[in-house]
């Protein structure tokens, strides 16, 4: 199975929402459609039910939720640890937002 679904199976669990979903992966709505077809068939359950704000998972998507996170939590962990991170020689761009209250309290 790709990896990919499962990043895209969590992330929609997490969010309750497709759209929510495709932006935090930086991903359009219809390839989040296109994924979760894909994981459907491999699952052969619906895995989310659409309601008025978003998705509800699936008794099934609820059952196998934990460990696919979990698993995917480690393999972003073993993938860290070999590629490391250092702030004075990283060339990644970051975003940060905040309120007002923080911009007066945290950015001095």
């Amino acid at each position: 199975m790709d990896l990919n679904l499962i990043r895209v199976f969590v992330t929609v669990f997490e969010a309750a929402n497709m759209t929510v979903a495709a932006e935090r992966l930086h991903v359009t709505p219809s390839a989040i459609s296109q994924s979760l077809s894909r994981l459907r068939a491999e699952f052969d359950d619906p895995l989310f039910e659409r309601t008025g704000r978003g998705v509800r998972p699936t008794p099934l998507a609820s059952s196998v939720f934990p460990e696919l996170r979990s698993a995917l939590v480690g393999i972003d962990r073993t993938l860290e640890g070999i590629h490391g991170f250092d702030a004075a020689s990283t060339d990644r761009r970051f975003r940060v937002a905040v309120s007002e209250l923080g911009e007066i309290g945290w950015l001095p």
